[in-house]
Order: structure tokens, then sequence, then C-alpha cells
């Protein structure tokens, strides 16, 4: 199954490994070019640092360019399910660090050039069960901030018991985003090599072990959604969970909602837009399930197709893709040194969530691999000005062409 951002996009050819061969050493390798890998590669070169980014496949052909692409800090019932096993200050540090890297990632694009839309995100029920997941994830997110709302009105085609909605979240074509990634970190010095994969790393010296080659760094940051190194006891510490997406055309693109919608009942519905050549397309994922708990994946595909056109109509299936992300035991993303002697970062654990969780661990990382303060510049509140979002990469620029 081929994504709609994969088939929409046309990617380099030019990255592969067989060019030139990898460098003796390096200040920095990083293993990944999501979105993740991607920023914290780019951050670290703008703040000096030589960095070599390998990815074993190409650029977005893991969670990333599989998603949908919502940057948001609604994020479902993620708020109120951390707030159940934690006190509102992690609740709160949680939506801090999220703001931090929607803002850092708006910043960027805008830089870059990168489209996006600004819409509301929503978060819906449609059972009494629902509406109590709800009423806990308003006030999880009220707690820490949130400019949040109650509304009875939605674009959907049919009935809801409740709705809370945050304004101004953002959505976007994730491998544009990549490609823009990518480029600006090539045009900055950076070296992205695709084809490559990471198969061992020191436990004392950080020598980085390749299908093509050794590479000595002083530290490794690694971005590969599962980690490909226990060992921290990772297998008893994340659960892996696979979930559908589909995009549909529909005969008349008035029906299709503008807002991002993700269901607090299960099973879960998550819609969204996206423009494209044929016009708006409406996106329709969920049906999502612990990873090898399912033997036919088919028919949960199948079931997302049924229910869109039982609400919808006669729709036309364009693509349909699936994703694969992972969620730590205690709700909160992992960003932390790996034990041993050598310096190897490991950011994993972003419950679907990589478009905000993923930029704000570069900032983490950021501060990890350069030993400096992690960078605030970025808006420390919901509803902040966009200005405050290009202030930690250009704290980073300046460094750098100082010469710091």
């Amino acid at each position: 199954m081929t994504s709609l951002w994969h088939a929409t996009h046309q990617p380099r050819a030019d990255r592969a490994h067989s060019l030139e061969p990898l460098p003796d050493r390096t200040d920095l390798v990083v293993v990944g070019a999501g979105i993740t890998g991607l920023t914290t590669a780019l951050l670290a070169r703008r703040a000096g640092l030589e960095v070599l980014l390998l990815e074993a496949r190409s650029i977005g052909a893991a969670a990333t360019g599989n998603s949908t692409a919502k940057v948001s800090l609604l994020q479902g019932t993620v708020l109120s399910g951390i707030r159940r096993h934690h006190d509102q200050e992690v609740v709160d540090a949680y939506v801090r660090s999220n703001t931090d890297g929607r803002d850092l990632l708006t910043g960027l694009m805008e830089e870059l050039g990168v489209s996006y839309q600004r819409e509301t995100a929503y978060t819906y029920a449609t059972t009494d069960q629902g509406l109590r997941s709800l009423e806990q994830e308003y006030a999880a997110a009220v707690g820490a901030g949130l400019p949040m709302r109650w509304t009875d009105r939605t674009e959907l085609p049919y009935d809801v018991a409740g709705t809370i909605a945050l304004d101004g979240q953002l959505q976007v074509h994730p491998m544009e985003l990549l490609e823009a990634l990518a480029s600006a970190f090539e045009d900055a010095g950076g070296r992205l090599v695709e084809g490559v994969r990471v198969v061992k790393v020191g436990k004392t010296e950080t020598v980085v072990h390749t299908t093509v080659g050794d590479v000595r760094a002083d530290k490794v940051v690694m971005t590969t959604g599962a980690p490909t190194l226990d060992r921290a006891g990772h297998f008893a510490r994340v659960v892996a969970a696979r979930s559908y997406a589909l995009s549909f055309a529909l005969p008349d693109e008035a029906a299709v909602p503008h807002g991002m919608y993700l269901s607090a009942d299960q099973p879960s519905r998550s819609i969204r837009w996206t423009p494209s050549e044929q016009g708006r397309l409406l996106l329709v994922g969920g049906n999502g399930h612990d990873v090898g708990r399912d033997g036919h994946t088919d028919r949960r595909v199948q079931q997302l197709v049924d229910w869109t056109r039982e609400h919808w109509g006669e729709v036309s299936l364009t693509h349909q893709w699936s994703a694969q992300d992972y969620t730590a035991e205690n709700l909160l993303p992992i960003v932390q040194k790996l034990p041993g002697g050598a310096e190897v970062w490991q950011a994993s654990g972003f419950q679907k969530w990589g478009f905000t969780n993923g930029p704000a661990s570069a900032l983490a990382l950021l501060a990890a691999v350069t030993g400096e303060p992690e960078p605030s510049g970025a808006a420390r509140s919901a509803g902040a000005s966009p200005e405050c979002a290009t202030s930690a990469t250009r704290r980073w620029r300046s460094r750098r062409s100082a010469g710091t």
C-alpha cells in the first residue's frame, strides 16, 4: 500500500550510498530520516556540528510519510490519559513541550516555504462514555492553559454527543515538509544518505557500524521509532500500534470537512482534508490495533471504506495505507541517553503525535548533543504569536553565522 503522500511526491534520486563512501568520522550521526531525525539534524548542523544523517530506506519511509500529518495540541484524549497516570504538572510540561514543537515546526515551514493549512482541531464523542472522556480531556487541556471550547456544531454528516475544539492547529503534506527539511539540511552542509542501514553501535566507543562501513562519531541520535538498540528494556516499555488511512474523492467537494476531527470513542475515526490535483480529498483513518494482534487487517481497511460510504455516499477511493507508531508504558515520549559509555541518544514513544513530539524532542536532543541549554525561544504557552516560532532556529543560525 502506497500512501497518498508518497504517491504525490517525487523524491530525489541522488542520495544513494553508492555516490561516495561514508566519512571515517563526524561529530554527530543521526539515524532515521523522519520528522524527528531531519529536524534534529538540521538544528544540529545550524549549531555548527558536522552531521551525517543515515536512513535505511528513504526519507519518510516509516511513520512520518504514512501518517495523517496533523500538527495539533488537541490530540484526541491524550492529555486526559496522561493525567490519569501523572499529576497536572506533567500534563503542563507535555503541553509546553508540544507547543514548542508545533511552533518550531511552523517557523521552519514558513522559512522554507512549505505550504500548510491552519484549521480547527476537534475531538468528538458519539456515546455517553465518549462524552465523559471529552469532559476529562477538556479539564486536562484547560488546566494546562489551552484555549479549548465546547461546541455542538460540526461539519460531520452524522450526529455527535459532544465536541471540544482548539482553533489554529495545522495540517501538512508530510513528504513535502520532509523534502524541504532535507534540502535545508544539505544546503547547510549536512550529509543525508539513503539506503544505508545501521546494524550496530558500540557500547563503550561511539562507532556506528553500517551495511557499507563504519563511522566514528562523538554522539549518535537514534530516531527510528522502534529502538533498534534495545539497551534500556524498550521491548517491555513500548507498545507498537498499527492504524490505517484512506483518501477519497467526493462528487461534491463542499461535503469534505475543513476541520481536523478525531473520535473519543472506539473504534477510532480520524478525519481531515487535503488539497490535490483532483481538488479537495477526504482523508479517513483509524481502526488501530496492537501489532500482531490481528491476522486479518484487510477487514479493518474495508470497514473504513464501508463506514465512509455509509456517511458520505458514493466516494472514490484513491489511496490506502497504514502506519506504525509506539506508545510508552507511562504515555510519555522517551528521550534519553542509552546505557553504556558511548554517547547514544534515543527518541521514541510519540503515541501517533510525532508532528509535535518529534520537533519537541529535536530541541531536547539538540541540547544533549551540543551541551547547551535547551532553546527556550519557542512559544511556551498556547496562543502565542506565530513570530515566536522561528526564535529557536534563529538562535542556532546566529551562533553558526558568528562561528561560535
